[in-house]
């Protein structure tokens, strides 16, 4: 196996336990009797996991649900700016593309 094949079977792998945490997060902060400070960290995790699976949209809404609960700290202040900055480079990258009449991909290149 070479080293590209072993570290694609490792991110599949990631991407799976990823996953589940995600569902297993989901169903404690729906169902979520706990004191704020765990409910807190239940959406820092999967705000976390999230933004590593460029899920940013969904990550910033964690976000956005963590600041109405308490301060957040720095990391998770540094993961929305991130996210906030990939949002609008995707949407810049759109508009560049449709303005253009470029499709996404590379059948324009000669």
């Amino acid at each position: 196996m070479t080293q590209k094949e072993a570290n694609f079977a490792e991110s599949t792998q990631l991407t799976r336990n990823d996953q589940e945490k995600i569902g297993t997060l989901n169903l404690l902060i729906s169902t979520s009797t706990q004191p704020s400070n765990s409910l807190f960290n239940y959406y820092q995790e999967r705000a976390e996991i999230l933004f590593y699976l460029n899920k940013y949209e969904d990550a910033l809404s964690d976000i956005n649900a963590m600041e109405k609960i308490n301060e957040i700290p720095s990391s998770i202040k540094l993961i929305k700016w991130k996210s906030l900055i990939q949002i609008q480079c995707a949407k810049v990258s759109q508009e560049i593309k449709q303005s253009l009449a470029i499709q996404d991909d590379l059948s324009h290149i000669p």
